[in-house]
């Protein structure tokens, strides 16, 4: 079995339209507002929309065999 992680926090950015995502940029920065607009000005009528997306393990198969132990002894 491979190492895994078991806690872990990620943010990424991405453009969207219509809520579909289009376009991942590495960072919030000048290059995505450019990228933002461009796309803005070719899907007029769309919505075009920035977000940020946030991943974190709540409940990784780690502490699902801990909370199984603790609950079985019960």
């Amino acid at each position: 079995m491979s190492e895994k992680v078991h806690q872990t926090h990620k943010s990424e950015y991405q453009i969207r339209i219509d809520g579909k995502p289009v376009y991942w940029p590495n960072m919030f920065d000048k290059s995505a507002l450019e990228k933002y607009a461009e796309l803005c000005k070719e899907n007029d009528g769309c919505y075009v929309d920035i977000v940020r997306v946030n991943t974190q393990i709540l409940m990784s198969q780690f502490e699902y065999h801990q909370m199984k132990r603790h609950f079985e002894a019960v």
